[in-house]
């Protein structure tokens, strides 16, 4: 069963992801609370700095369980955008992986992204 923790500590808890880091692992045991019950989920913090608008790809595409990517507002925590079963930018697993892109604007800016499975 995954572990009873308050939105606050799952925010908390959230590792920071940097640009063009890779992250292996899986949902086994995390948290639902952002996921809402729906499944198990993994929670990291993004935080950009640019001087103009870019891109934010985000993907689960090397991994080996069917997934599900939400990215959340870090103030509001409202869902700005959420991928199931991409079949474009990763291809593979019967189309069971997500992809995301999405534009962040210039200046800084922090979400949640939310990975289930």
């Amino acid at each position: 069963a995954a572990p009873t923790m308050s939105l606050a500590q799952v925010l908390a808890a959230a590792p920071v992801l940097t640009c063009g880091q890779v992250v292996t692992g899986n949902t086994v045991g995390g948290s639902n609370v952002l996921a809402l019950g729906r499944s198990p989920e993994r929670v990291f913090r993004i935080e950009l700095q640019a001087n103009t608008p870019r891109p934010l790809i985000l993907d689960t595409c090397t991994a080996s369980f069917d997934t599900y990517l939400r990215l959340y507002n870090n103030t509001s925590l409202s869902q700005v955008a959420a991928n199931d079963d991409h079949t474009g930018g990763c291809g593979g697993a019967g189309g069971l992986l997500s992809h995301l892109t999405v534009n962040a604007p210039a200046g800084a800016v922090s979400y949640y992204l939310s990975v289930e499975g």
